[in-house]
């Protein structure tokens, strides 16, 4: 019974996609079951119910309506309008530095590791170890920082922090799945990216007007819900098929957005519902990264009791 229980609950409840993500994930994490969904048409069913759902999330609204002119705060109407938000300074000056110099430590110690010279991979993607530091203050602040956005979209949170190391040794870059134009969910989906350092090479790229859910959203997400499309990467893990690329129309070639040349302390807000890419490097250097994503605490039935309670208010 353990086992069907688990089975039930990893593969089709809560998918766990990147840990225990029980946000409604895109495809589910077995391929299988993902490929009968397909045929029997649940998929489309799935994606049209959660939007039903979220649309029903007062502050989702924005995302399937583009006409928030009238909202006083101005962040939100940037990540409403575009999709998007850069912010430079972001954390207060004396914390920076402090933790600056942490983050460039932590690099230093890792390019002159045994691990990484003994490495014959011309790219390596890590996460930063920084075991030996106390990170609560970085993290209590950008929590404070961040708290007028992550409050008002999903309540009292608590953010999952990753922080990860891009190096390119040769500047060459192999095309992953997070290199390819891709959207994270068919839904709304909030993510936060900190350049501690900065970036001299674009870290990410945007295509500005795709968050917004419409029809040619929802005929997009058709090609990332498509079990065909994917490949098991792992027994817990659903990836794009290294041959399988997304192919931009006109328009959205004319929306793309390339974040260049970020100064450090800088802040990056996107809804990842939205296509979106991690840059491919160009040439020989390295990037820091700190992941900041909600939806780990925030889950399908978050969204659907905040649903029903504010179609009770209406």
């Amino acid at each position: 019974m353990l086992k069907i229980r688990n089975f039930i609950r990893n593969n089709l409840i809560y998918t766990t996609w990147k840990d225990n993500d029980i946000y409604p994930s895109l495809v589910y994490n077995n391929y299988w079951f993902q490929s009968f969904c397909d045929l029997i048409g649940f998929t489309t069913f799935r994606v049209n119910f959660w939007n039903f759902i979220a649309k029903r999330n007062h502050p989702f609204v924005g995302f399937y309506s583009p006409n928030v002119s009238s909202l006083p705060d101005k962040r939100l109407r940037l990540l409403y309008e575009n999709g998007y938000i850069i912010e430079n300074n972001f954390l207060p000056e004396s914390l920076f530095q402090k933790y600056a110099k942490i983050f460039d430590d932590a690099v230093d110690n890792f390019i002159n590791s045994n691990e990484y010279k003994n490495n014959e991979k011309k790219q390596l993607r890590t996460t930063l170890n920084l075991i030996e530091y106390d990170l609560t203050e970085f993290e209590d602040e950008m929590k404070k920082q961040l708290r007028p956005i992550t409050e008002y979209f999903y309540g009292k949170i608590k953010p999952i922090f990753r922080y990860e190391l891009e190096i390119s040794k040769d500047g060459t870059d192999y095309v992953s799945a997070l290199a390819k134009w891709h959207m994270d969910r068919f839904i709304p989906s909030l993510k936060c990216q900190y350049f501690p350092l900065g970036v001299n090479d674009a870290p990410l790229s945007y295509i500005k007007g795709s968050h917004l859910i419409d029809k040619r959203f929802i005929k997009n997400s058709k090609f990332f819900t498509k079990s065909k499309n994917y490949h098991a990467s792992s027994k817990k893990n659903m990836m794009l098929k290294d041959d399988v690329f997304f192919e931009l129309c006109s328009d959205e070639q004319s929306n793309i957005v390339e974040f260049n040349n970020l100064e450090p302390n800088t802040l990056y807000i996107g809804a990842h519902q939205g296509l979106h890419r991690k840059k491919p490097f160009e040439r020989k250097g390295f990037r820091v990264n700190i992941s900041i994503e909600f939806t780990h605490t925030y889950s399908k039935y978050k969204l659907i009791y905040n649903a029903l309670k504010n179609s009770f208010r209406n």
